[in-house]
This record gives C-alpha cells, structure tokens and sequence, in this order.
C-alpha cells in the first residue's frame, strides 16, 4: 500500500516539473520531515502500539523520495531530519 501511494504522490511531482520545464522554471522540494521522524517519544509510542521490530526505518519515505527526485533531476533541499 505505501508503494502505492507513493508512486501516486511522485506522479504529482514530476508532472509540477513538466509544467517547470515547460515555462523554464527551476523547481526545488524541501523534504519536511514528519512529526513521527523527529519526536522520539512518538516514534516509540507507534513502535509499541503497532509491535515493529525496533529497528523501522522511518526515514525510509525520504530516502525513496530523494532517490526519485535525484534520478528525476528534480532539485530537492538536504533532508531536513539529518
């Protein structure tokens, strides 16, 4: 399920960049960090409350986006959870 929302949520991004491209703008995303990706009391809460092994990846979805973007050309800012 997240593959998929995520690839429906990238199709909306690279069809912003077309329309960049087309009228030569420079297009650059900001990579926002969620709330669970930066409090760690959350991201513990959620483990326990859904049993995930310990070691979840929750900066998975950026890492994915930024591959996308990168391979897109899309200019996008450092992930700001680093």
């Amino acid at each position: 399920m997240f593959q998929e929302h995520f690839n429906h949520a990238l199709s909306y991004l690279l069809k912003i960049k077309e329309i960049c491209d087309r009228r030569n703008i420079a297009l650059v995303i900001a990579l926002i960090p969620d709330e669970i990706q930066v409090i760690q009391q959350l991201r513990d809460k959620v483990v326990n409350n859904y049993s995930l092994p310990e070691e979840f990846d929750f900066r998975q979805p950026n890492r994915l986006l930024s591959q996308e973007l990168a391979k897109h050309n899309i200019y996008y800012l450092v992930d700001l959870v680093e």
